[in-house]
């Protein structure tokens, strides 16, 4: 006890020349060598009340919200042993109710302690849409490659456009044959004027029939590029847009992730 009693003077010297940290060392100490027994129950309890007012005034030099967390738990812990060793009369009522009064204040003190150490967050940048439209295309065209539906109907209609550009070249070549046909019929009709020889009927009418079958050709080809190049396109546009309707993108720390 008289180690006891000689570590709470010193304690309590470090604490009166501002020696924070030195008096909870101290009383600490002499917290440790008490016996957690009856006799020394209100003793002990006393040491936890210095200790927590030692925190208290810690955090006034270095502002270290630990010496507030350390308070306040102390406090509770002493409100509840008061509890168990006093019996109620008012001055204990009135002891508890202060020690209360003081936890509330410091928790107080520690949401703003911690509010200030607390960086200001960043205001999030807006979103770019031209990188989010990127990135909403780079998910249709995914979505295009690994669905079989829609996979399908867009091979199928970039088929037919394909298709249907080849038609349509072809009718333009069968339709520059049947004009040539064409000239080459007026050149049998009109015979040779510098021989004087009359209409090449065996030419004219190869001609005629050249004409005939580049002309239908021709026809065919157009009209089968005309047909084939809309439905193409009216598909590919339906699978587009519906891949479009089932992309969801999501942000996430890690960049866009897309579910299908």
């Amino acid at each position: 006890m008289d180690e006891v009693r000689q570590l709470y003077t010193d304690g309590r010297a470090r604490f009166d020349t501002l020696d924070y940290q030195g008096a909870i060392d101290l009383w600490t100490k002499a917290f440790g060598l008490l016996p957690a027994e009856e006799e020394n129950r209100s003793i002990r309890n006393d040491l936890v009340y210095n200790i927590a007012t030692a925190q208290e005034e810690a955090y006034k030099v270095d502002r270290d919200p630990t010496h507030l967390r350390q308070a306040i738990g102390l406090l509770r812990r002493y409100v509840d042993e008061y509890k168990a060793i006093y019996k109620p009369t008012p001055e204990a009522r009135a002891e508890v109710e202060k020690v209360k009064a003081r936890i509330a204040e410091l928790e107080a003190r520690l949401a703003e302690a911690e509010a200030a150490r607390t960086p200001a967050a960043t205001p999030a940048a807006p979103p770019d849409p031209r990188a989010e439209e990127q990135r909403k295309a780079i998910a249709v065209k995914q979505m295009l490659r690994e669905d079989p539906e829609l996979s399908r109907q867009y091979r199928s209609g970039t088929s037919m456009i394909a298709g249907g550009s080849v038609a349509l070249g072809l009718g333009a070549v069968s339709f520059v044959v049947m004009l040539a046909y064409l000239l080459m019929r007026s050149a049998a009709q009109i015979g040779d004027d510098i021989t004087g020889e009359g209409p090449n009927e065996a030419a004219e009418k190869s001609a005629t029939t050249g004409a005939a079958v580049s002309g239908v050709l021709s026809g065919l080809l157009i009209a089968t590029g005309c047909v084939l190049i809309p439905i193409g396109v009216g598909r590919r546009k339906r699978a587009k847009e519906e891949a479009r309707k089932r992309v969801v993108l999501e942000l996430h720390p890690a960049g866009v992730r897309v579910r299908f």
